[in-house]
């Protein structure tokens, strides 16, 4: 054991280069606060739970396979999150600060996605189904293009321009 700095060091192979107590096993710790058991390297401040976590932020890290690289919190799962806010379970990419439902999603704009294979690139909700949506309306169920502000009517149309269209395929 090497100590390098003023406190305590537990029994163990460890290296500590810093103030502060480290508890067993083989853990590296560079900064201030303490470290769990597991093979878990800590850089930033704040404590690090269990499992082959990299915490390169502030703030708590669940459990599994995740890399956080802000200052918020992640639930547990495959995710990696980029910005503020919650990430809920599932293979999701978060890249804005709203929090993205369930299912394979990518959300590149402010505003809640719902479940689906949705990819929403300006603000404003999508409905489930096959959409994309370029404007800040919402647009209804089913394939739909939406290219200006109106709301489209369910049905296999395109709206180039203000007005609504009617159902049927037009």
């Amino acid at each position: 054991m090497k100590q390098l700095t003023k406190g305590p060091v537990s029994e163990g192979p460890i290296k500590q280069l810093t103030k502060g107590p480290v508890s067993e096993g083989p853990i590296k710790q560079l900064t201030k606060g303490p470290v769990s058991d597991g093979p878990i390297k800590q850089l930033t401040k704040g404590p690090v739970s269990e499992g082959p976590i990299k915490q390169l932020t502030k703030g708590p890290v669940s459990e599994g396979p995740i890399k956080q690289l802000i200052k918020e919190s992640v639930s547990e799962g495959p995710i990696k999150q980029l910005t503020k806010g919650p990430v809920s379970e599932g293979p999701i990419k978060q890249l804005i600060k709203e929090s993205v439902s369930e299912g394979p999603i990518k959300q590149l704009t402010k505003g809640p996605v719902s479940e689906g294979p949705i990819k929403q690139l300006t603000k404003g909700p999508v409905s489930e189904g096959p959409i994309k949506q370029l404007i800040k309306e919402p647009v209804s169920e089913g394939p739909i293009k939406q290219l200006t502000k109106e709301s489209v009517s369910d049905g296999p149309i395109e709206q180039l321009t203000k007005k609504s269209v009617s159902k049927a395929p037009i």
